[in-house]
């Protein structure tokens, strides 16, 4: 940032760092800027920062995957910020921008994203060593007992990626 300011800066999992770290992005948040403690300052004025969290999930499987907003949280009477305040500072939430909720995967759409993963990733093999005989694509029951060994709500698709290499 130093020499480039024009940044994209992902903070992947954001309630996993110490509420020291999440509070020193409230300067660059307020300020443009923050100093390292060998008194640099580093410029976030003109950065994109943008943080992801697994700290909310909202409840209903048999929903689509995709934006929520804030619909299904007053839904339960509780906003997302009420949601978020137990794992960030209400200051902190009050300086982003946008706040989005996602709902979470459904098996099914869990079930298509192992298939494809599949279908990409025997792709991929098949163009690096042509002597390979397995399918292209997974038979129904196959599929269904991965979906059903592998699908936890609240991981999202990264289990299916193990369970594809596995």
């Amino acid at each position: 940032l130093e020499s480039n300011p024009y940044q994209v800066i992902l903070l992947d999992e954001f309630e996993k760092a110490d509420r020291s770290v999440q509070r020193m992005f409230m300067g660059a948040f307020d300020e443009g800027y923050i100093k390292t403690s060998k008194g640099r300052t580093v410029d976030f004025s003109k950065a994109i920062i943008i943080a992801t969290t697994n700290a909310s999930h909202t409840a209903g499987a048999s929903r689509p995957i995709g934006i929520v907003g804030d619909t299904s949280a007053r839904a339960k009477g509780q906003s997302t910020m009420d949601m978020l305040s137990g794992w960030f500072d209400i200051e902190l939430l009050n300086r982003f921008t946008k706040i989005l909720t996602f709902h979470e995967l459904t098996k099914d759409v869990y079930r298509e994203i192992v298939a494809d993963t599949y279908r990409n990733e025997m792709r991929r093999i098949k163009s690096e060593t042509r002597s390979v005989t397995m399918p292209d694509e997974l038979d129904d029951a196959t599929l269904d007992a991965i979906v059903e060994s592998t699908y936890i709500a609240k991981s999202g698709a990264r289990p299916a990626v193990k369970a594809v290499q596995d």
